[in-house]
């Protein structure tokens, strides 16, 4: 019996200003492990104290990919780059994850 182990690894993405629960919503959708940290922050309008939930890192999520998982995120709605090293297109990973 063969098994298969696949390895999956913990990268940083950069999205449009605005849209990171678009783009979570939209890539989780697809199947994708994706963490997003949140916060909640009271703002006041109109005299009023509100609470808006707000990205922790503006513009920035993070995703744990196969290999072949790699281009539909490179392709998803507003996702605009993988964070990288200066100088290059290969993403970072920043953890690394085995699924037996």
């Amino acid at each position: 019996m063969l098994t298969t182990t696949v390895h999956r690894h913990w990268y940083a993405v950069y999205v449009r200003h605005n849209t990171e629960f678009r783009v979570e919503s939209w890539l989780r959708e697809q199947g994708i492990e994706i963490y997003l940290p949140v916060q909640d922050v009271y703002r006041e309008h109109a005299g009023k104290r509100i609470k808006v939930t707000k990205p922790v890192i503006s513009g920035m999520l993070f995703v744990c990919l196969s290999r072949p998982e790699l281009t539909i995120v490179e392709h998803a709605p507003n996702v605009h780059h993988f964070f990288s090293k200066r100088g290059t297109n290969a993403p970072i990973c920043l953890l690394y994850t085995s699924d037996a």
